[in-house]
């Protein structure tokens, strides 16, 4: 996404409290999406909703990471590379139109349901509209995950010189965020990031920045299939119903997708 005016709305500059505490991990789907009917697969109340700019037939092995993915249909990397949908079909709506660049937009909007998802859900538990802080353990594990990168040689080696430019920015950028969480400030994950501003960090505020997959790499690391963060919307549209983001697709799928692994595994 490079058009400004399609960024999602910023979450707020560390205004939540130190003291509330995140949903956190937690499993989506505990009904085998192969063993449903069309009509209770859409009325599913785990059913959630990809915005898309372009029609494509989903499947788990299906390279989101692509290049025709991220040209053709999303492309979204606010909060790594993944699949990107929501609880909400208007939120997904607006997701479809604003990726829409050519004729009369129409919304094309999927349906898909996850089975047996770990994901880290950083809402807080008393109010759900609202984003927590990452834990100063899970920053620390992500600087870490980001130093051993960003000093490994044989990639310094391989890398076009605006490639390295921009990771090193954003190695100083995770440097100062350091040493404002090491004092017991909380920070947001957008922030943390560099995929939303914050001007007392100098926060780089790259709407998709080339180390994205590193932290969708990270999160399958830590044992997360997914993500559960509020953006706030895309279009200068505000929306406060989550995303949903999948770094794993074995774990999410639509109707069809469902049943043709089904179909798979019986052969």
């Amino acid at each position: 996404m490079d058009d400004a005016a399609e960024k999602p709305q910023p979450p707020q500059e560390f205004k939540q409290s130190k003291n509330l505490e995140p949903i956190g991990a937690r499993i989506l789907g505990d009904v085998d999406p192969t063993l449903l009917t069309q009509e209770q697969f859409d009325t599913n109340p785990n059913l959630l909703y990809h915005g898309a700019a372009g029609r494509f037939d989903f499947q788990p092995a299906f390279d989101y990471r692509s290049a025709d993915y991220c040209t053709d249909t999303d492309g979204s990397e606010t909060l790594g590379e993944g699949f990107y949908t929501t609880d909400s079909v208007s939120a997904a709506e607006n997701y479809s139109l604003v990726r829409q660049h050519i004729g009369k937009p129409q919304p094309i909007v999927m349906k898909v349901l996850p089975y047996q998802a770990k994901v880290l859900d950083l809402r807080a538990t008393t109010d759900s509209s609202v984003n927590v802080p990452v834990s100063t353990d899970f920053f620390n594990s992500w600087y870490e995950h980001y130093k051993k990168y960003f000093e490994d040689q044989t990639i310094i080696e391989n890398q076009p010189w605006n490639i390295r430019a921009m990771e090193t920015e954003y190695w100083n950028f995770l440097n100062r965020a350091k040493r404002r969480v090491d004092t017991g400030e909380p920070i947001d994950l957008r922030v943390m990031l560099g995929t939303a501003p914050f001007a007392k960090l100098r926060s780089p505020n790259w709407p998709s920045p080339c180390y994205m997959k590193l932290f969708s790499n990270f999160m399958v690391d830590q044992g997360y299939d997914g993500l559960i963060y509020i953006e706030g919307g895309e279009g200068g549209k505000k929306q406060s119903s989550p995303s949903y983001v999948f770094y794993n697709l074995e774990k999410v799928g639509t109707y069809d997708s469902w049943k043709s692994r089904k179909t798979q595994t019986s052969d």
